[in-house]
């Protein structure tokens, strides 16, 4: 069930009655003119059977999330992990250099791409 639809089954006399808040707070939530605190918000997520963050965000966050931590999953191989090890170990002053060497490259390659597309 969608956030919305969860929210919209309720009233605000039973979530009151759930959160221990009273009915006019919980109204202001309803029609979005307020935000619960976080204890609140983590009743309302159990009640409502919702994702606490996608009460607080919205679910095309939380899709966006999901979908650059799927990219970044499905993207980054072993190499890439023993490599991002070895990087996280080094002292800080090596990590920013090689930060520095990798962003470098990334631009001059970008700027290649750009100048010289490639011809199909």
């Amino acid at each position: 069930m969608r956030a919305c639809e969860a929210i919209q089954s309720c009233t605000a006399l039973s979530l009151a009655g759930s959160t221990t808040s009273r009915v006019c707070r919980v109204s202001r939530w309803l029609r979005g003119e307020a935000i619960p605190g976080q204890d609140k918000l983590l009743v309302l997520a159990g009640i409502l059977k919702i994702e606490p963050q996608v009460l607080r965000f919205g679910e095309q966050v939380r899709n966006s999330i999901q979908q650059q931590k799927q990219r970044w999953d499905e993207g980054v191989g072993y190499l890439e992990r023993e490599t991002f090890d070895a990087f996280l170990q080094l002292p800080a002053p090596q990590r920013k250099l090689i930060r520095e060497v990798i962003l470098t490259f990334a631009k001059v390659h970008s700027d290649a791409d750009r100048l010289n597309p490639p011809v199909i």
